[in-house]
């Protein structure tokens, strides 16, 4: 049963599911907030569910009739890094397309800090199985620590969430075994780390 929530959990809180759900945090804090017009927020949430979630999701599927992929849980290095590579691509389509449309300089900024990621977990993973469940949490939480001291934005009620959220993910990879405590906390180390600096360094 512990497993299956464990299961659970990993499928619900995918990376690819992250970069939306970072677009809504930013749109729902009290910064951002009304500072677009509805048809752009839509336009924007469009752009990076479409280009971080829906097009992976395609290639997956692909991969695994091709049988380029084994498995979901992709296990193998090769599998582990040509999906991340892929998804990377299609991360950095989502930021040049965001950055050509003039999105929001923080917006853009947070699509790039997921894309350095997701290509840094590419080529990280074919010496290592660092945790990109905890990557993709970190980043996430990089980002609304970034928009709470750059805007002075309250976040603290996503925060709170993302923090329980991070620790009840993590535990899940340490449960199923996919991953070590170090993997796990690399993970998250990176993905806080990068974000915090690629728009610490951004020019917004």
């Amino acid at each position: 049963m512990l497993k299956l929530i464990a299961k659970a959990l990993s499928i619900v809180f995918h990376p690819i599911v992250l970069p939306t759900l970072g677009v809504f945090v930013i749109f729902r804090s009290s910064f951002y907030l009304g500072m677009m017009q509805q048809a752009e927020q839509n336009a924007t949430y469009w752009i990076v569910f479409v280009s971080t979630f829906v097009l992976p999701m395609i290639m997956i599927s692909l991969f695994l009739l091709r049988k380029v992929i084994k498995s979901l849980e992709m296990t193998e290095t090769q599998e582990r890094f040509v999906h991340f590579l892929v998804t990377a691509i299609f991360y950095f389509f989502s930021y040049f397309t965001l950055y050509k449309l003039h999105a929001p300089g923080f917006i853009s900024a947070y699509i790039l800090g997921a894309f350095i990621i997701v290509f840094l977990i590419s080529f990280i993973t074919i010496k290592w199985k660092i945790s990109a469940h905890a990557a993709g949490l970190g980043g996430l939480i990089g980002m609304m620590l970034a928009l709470a001291n750059l805007y002075f934005a309250s976040t603290i009620f996503f925060f709170a969430q993302a923090l329980i959220v991070t620790g009840l993910v993590a535990s899940s990879r340490l449960i199923l075994e996919e991953h070590n405590l170090k993997q796990v906390a690399a993970g998250f180390l990176m993905g806080v780390g990068v974000m915090l600096s690629t728009i610490y360094f951004y020019p917004i």
